[in-house]
């Protein structure tokens, strides 16, 4: 994983156009930044039907939580967002078709990984997950890696409040 690491992040530093680079401050940074926080509060809501449907959709304990944080919040972002957004964006230098590459990889993740018996627990858990993917990929858009990383951080500690309550 540490070689596939470094090459996706150096993918990302050498293809990302130079707007993405830097943090983008004012209206869009807390436009991505404020729907991350309300996605997340809004998977509070989710996540208990999910969890009754999905085998180990929760992390087993607080323990699990912190040890899976930092590959949740930096790892999974890196290969599944930054990876076909950079991919795409170099090929064909237009952002709506890098923000949908990440969204489709992630989906395509959703499919290739799902537990699901049930197509609605599959539906939703699509939904979700492509949400969440859309979010993130424009965060990276409009902040880079470091709001990317805030995001993902953020859509995962939710889980921490169904461990804690």
């Amino acid at each position: 994983m540490l070689i596939v690491s470094l090459i996706v992040a150096q993918m990302a530093m050498a293809w990302t156009p130079d707007d993405g680079r830097r943090m983008a401050g004012g209206k869009a940074f807390w436009i991505v930044a404020g729907a991350a926080v309300a996605l997340a509060a809004a998977g509070l809501l989710v996540d208990p039907w999910l969890g009754k449907h999905l085998d180990s959709y929760y992390p087993e304990d607080v323990r699990a939580f912190l040890v899976t944080l930092p590959f949740r919040a930096t790892f999974q972002p890196l290969v599944v967002i930054v990876f076909p957004y950079v991919v795409v964006y170099r090929l064909t230098e237009n952002v709506p078709a890098s923000v949908a590459a990440s969204v489709a990889f992630a989906e395509v993740l959703v499919f290739l990984k799902s537990p699901a018996p049930e197509a609605a627990v599959l539906a939703i858990y699509v939904v979700v997950s492509g949400v969440y993917a859309l979010v993130q990929a424009l965060a990276y858009r409009r902040g880079g890696v470091v709001l990317l990383v805030i995001c993902a951080g953020v859509f995962y500690s939710r889980f921490l409040c169904h461990l804690i309550a």
